[in-house]
């Protein structure tokens, strides 16, 4: 790794993620941060991806302005919980 853009600790979380990640959103965000971080120009990595350059673009920028949370949901808020009110009372505690 290069080291362009994520910081060690954010590469190595992210190479976990990759490895068990089921968002298909997440999981082509994360190549497009791991790629960044490889050295590869955004125009290689569009066309690897089949991606515009604007999204590649936008990856970045959601990385570099945002949390490394946010990357990794990517606005992602979950359902409605299938527990009852006694369930997530019983899980609050």
């Amino acid at each position: 790794m290069a080291g362009l853009i994520l910081s060690p600790d954010d590469c190595a979380h992210f190479l976990v993620l990759k490895r068990r990640q089921l968002n298909s959103a997440v999981h082509r965000h994360l190549n497009v941060l791991l790629l960044l971080d490889d050295g590869w120009r955004p125009a290689r990595i569009a066309a690897a991806l089949y991606f515009d350059e604007s999204t590649v673009a936008e990856h970045r920028t959601l990385y570099l302005e945002r949390v490394r949370i946010d990357v990794v949901s990517l606005g992602y808020t979950g359902r409605i919980s299938r527990l009852s009110a006694d369930q997530r009372a019983a899980l609050s505690e």
